[in-house]
Formats: structure tokens, sequence, C-alpha cells
């Protein structure tokens, strides 16, 4: 299997360059200096910020058809969203589920301007050695005309300047309503993906009914899927919508559906039994190495913005072949971060879910030793590998000859 390898062909200056490009095509007076750029575009961004999160007016706009939006959008949350989804195909390599084939077919389904093109391209360029796909096939299908415009207008430029991506395939196709594909997904079975990415969709699309009619469809999905194959969901890291996709995992588990990740178990989520107490939900956080362009957006829109939060599920068929597990049960216990290291008086504590449900780890300063010091650089979403596994209750003391081994989601 391959390997991250620590560069990319399209590296952050090369994309922002190309989209930059696209912009200035809709926007011939766009300055050519970042501060500058940062004064055009801060109000529609600090619009796109306030529509798509806390008010949410624009989820159901096409909100990509006015030019500044959409530069705003090209310049700060398509390589935002790229970066999350880059890190969720990371995950699933790590633990070995990733599709083996020579050319990996993928399915976008609202793939907007091309996040996921962008990010499954640059997972590709950082990967070494052959057992990983030379070449995908990527479908991006959305309701926005002016995003598949700008998805083509990448990709162009992009073969222009890095003739290396010519052995990709990429096609798109607008359709009015997502929910026809869902619902009626013949488009997925004639595609036969590998991998069907839905970054940032079942939230607008349901987000005013209920749990079933959003587990439906992600039924429906999974059965026109090939059994080999994966649905990966990304969603805001708001609490309500990890919370729904925590009893969307739920529906999917008492059907007989795998999740592959977030979850290190395959028991009764407890978050959605849970009564009262510590209020924690499950979502990841990675660090953002932001360009010039990005500081100076943040600093005008008021964002401040140094870590990009989501919630995610990778969902397949159960038994997918993957290599042997390198933390046995019995021996080890695997549980999912849902807060980073927090300190408090003579301790640090993290909490954290796992298959004896939610736990607070506690690490107290004098039993702090070589084998547990990594409990400090804990974030939220990483993994965490306890050993011996030991018992887990609601409060769990790490003592001195336990270790700890953090797997940092965020890494590549």
């Amino acid at each position: 299997m391959k390997t991250p390898h620590a560069s990319s062909s399209l590296d952050l200056p090369a994309l922002e360059s190309i989209l930059l490009a696209i912009a200035r095509s809709d926007i011939p007076r766009l300055s050519q200096e970042p501060k500058a750029v940062a004064a055009q575009l801060s109000t529609p961004l600090a619009q796109l910020g306030r529509g798509l999160t806390r008010e949410r007016r624009l989820v159901r706009e096409r909100y990509l058809d006015d030019p500044l939006i959409m530069a705003a959008y090209l310049l700060y949350y398509l390589p935002a969203n790229a970066l999350r989804i880059e890190r969720v195909l990371a995950e699933i390599h790590r633990i070995g589920v990733f599709p083996q084939e020579d050319c990996i077919r993928i399915l976008d389904l609202g793939c907007g301007s091309g996040a996921g093109l962008v990010a499954f391209t640059r997972f590709l360029d950082k990967t070494v050695a052959s057992s990983l796909a030379n070449a995908i096939h990527y479908r991006g299908i959305d309701r926005s005309a002016k995003g598949l415009d700008c998805l083509r207008a990448f990709w162009t430029k992009l073969r222009e300047t890095h003739p290396e991506y010519r052995r990709h395939e990429v096609d798109v196709r607008r359709i009015g309503d997502i929910r026809r594909v869902i619902l009626r997904p013949t488009e997925i079975t004639a595609f036969r993906p590998h991998i069907v990415l839905a970054s940032y969709v079942f939230n607008e699309l349901f987000e005013d009914r209920d749990v079933s009619a959003f587990a439906d469809a992600i039924h429906k999905i999974m059965q026109a899927m090939p059994e080999e194959s994966l649905l990966i969901i990304i969603e805001p890291g708001l609490e309500q919508c990890a919370d729904r996709l925590s009893r969307v995992r739920e529906r999917l588990r008492e059907e007989g559906w795998a999740v592959y990740s977030p979850c290190t178990h395959e028991e009764t989520c407890p978050l959605v039994t849970r009564t009262g107490g510590q209020k924690q939900w499950c979502h990841q956080e990675v660090r953002w190495k932001r360009t010039p362009l990005q500081q100076a957006l943040d600093g005008r829109a008021g964002f401040r913005r140094r870590s990009l939060a989501f919630s995610h599920l990778v969902i397949g068929h159960r038994g997918l072949r993957r290599p042997p597990d390198p933390y046995p049960p019995g021996k080890t216990r695997c549980v999912r971060a849902l807060s980073p290291a927090l300190k408090a008086k003579g301790r640090l504590s993290s909490y954290v879910c796992g298959e004896e449900g939610l736990s607070e780890l506690i690490l107290q300063h004098r039993d702090r030793s070589r084998l547990n010091e990594s409990f400090k650089a804990i974030r939220r979403g990483d993994k965490i590998v306890l050993e011996p596994a030991g018992d887990m209750g609601a409060k769990t003391l790490i003592g001195p000859d336990r270790t700890i081994q953090v797997i940092g989601f965020d890494e590549e």
C-alpha cells in the first residue's frame, strides 16, 4: 500500500494562482495585491460565513452565481473544504479501506466548483508506490452552472500548467435537484463508483427534515453502489449537524452498514443514548496553514481561522478487505478524542468515545511518564491507542505504566 509523501505538484501557491486567474476572468478589476483583494472580497466573504453557518439563509440559494461571492468562495472556502476532504482520504488510507484500483472512479454529489477534485488530485500526489491509483475518473454533479463552469476552467488551466494531470479523466453534469440522483440512483448504478463523495450536501438537502429521510437517502445510495465502494459524507462541525450525523450513523448501523470512520467501534453510538452530563459532539479539527491572501481575508472578515472544524462519516459494506489491525482488541483499546487535551489544576483531561461509551481520560501530573507524555498533544478528532487496554468508565485515570499513542487525524 502506498504511504503519504510530503510533496505535491499542486501546492497551495499553484492552486491559489489558478483560482485567482479564474476569479479575474469574471472580475477583471480584481487586484493583484493580497491586501487589496482582501478589501474587495471581505464583505462577500463575511456574507458567505454568516449565510452558510450562523444564519443559514444561503443554504438553498444559488450563491455561486454572484461573481464576488464566487471569487470569495474560490479563494477561501474551496481550499479549506479541499483540505477537510484530503484529511478524510488520509484517514481511510491509514485504516486500510482506500480502494485498491489502478483507476478510481469518483462520483462527487454537489461538487460545486471542485473542492473534491482538488482534494483527490492533491492526495494522490502525496502518495508513492504503485499500489494506489495511478489515475482517477472524476464525475461531478451539481445544480450550479456557474460552479461547474469554474470547475471546468480549473481543470483546463491545471492541465495546461501541470501536464501530469492529463492522465486523469474529468466530466461534469448539471442537474436541477441532487435529490433526483439520490432517490433514483441510476447514475450511481451506471457509473459504478469506487467512492461517492457528498461534501456539505446533506445538511442543505435535509436541513428541515427528520433523521429518517436523511438515513433513507444514504441507504438508497449505498444499495446502488458496488460492494467494495465507500460513501464519504462531510458536514459542518456545528453541533446540530454532527448530532444529526450521529443519529444517522445509528440507523445505518442497525441496517447492517459499516461505519469505517470516525468510529473506532461498531457498538451503539454513546452520543445518541447519553442523558445530561458534559456536552460534546463528534467533530474533527485540522490545522490550516493559510496563504498570505487567506490571512488577509481572515483579518478583513474577522474570522481568525487557524483550524477547520467539520464532521464526517465514511460508510461501506461490512467486511471490506483491509490489512490486519495493528492495534488488536484485548491488548490495546482505541478511542476517538471528542476534545483536545484540557488543562486543569494538577491534571490534563480529554473526553473520548469508544466501544464502552463516553469517558473522560484524566492524567494527573504526578502520573506523567515517558509512556503517556503524548497525552498533552491530543487534538479533537485524534485516535488514541491505550496499552494495556484496561477498563474504561465515566472517568478513566491514566497511570504512569499505561502507554498513550496519539494518531493525529490531522496527519497526512
